[in-house]
Order: C-alpha cells, then structure tokens, then sequence
C-alpha cells in the first residue's frame, strides 16, 4: 500500500526526479536514511519503475521526431 509519505516522495520526484533525498527529508520532515528506504520500497514494489530526462527538441537542435 501507497501511504500519505509516499504519495509526498512521489509527488516531489514526478516533478523534479533529481532532487536530492535530504531536500525531499526536509520538505517532508523526515530523516534522509528513512526517505531513501521509502525510495527503495517504491523501485522494488515497481511503483517507481524507472527515471527519465525529457529534451526540449528546440532547443537540442532536433527536428520532428
């Protein structure tokens, strides 16, 4: 089960997946130590399934993909 910490972690990371574990602990109140298991938890459960960059084509100098 996703509880309401999760669902926090989660949301942190859908909008920016490279913010460090200690910034995600001090917006949630947590120790980094238990954030990083919670991250684990999700990545073994498959909740978190796998981390991406997005590109700007534009600026990438890519055309239409």
């Amino acid at each position: 089960m996703i509880d309401a910490i999760d669902r926090k972690i989660l949301n942190i990371l859908r909008n920016n997946a490279r913010v460090p574990n200690a910034e995600i602990a001090r917006t949630i109140g947590m120790a980094p130590s238990a954030v990083l298991e919670r991250i684990r938890k999700l990545e073994r459960r498959g909740v978190i399934e796998r981390y991406e960059a997005r590109v700007n084509p534009k600026p990438a100098g890519l055309g239409l993909t």
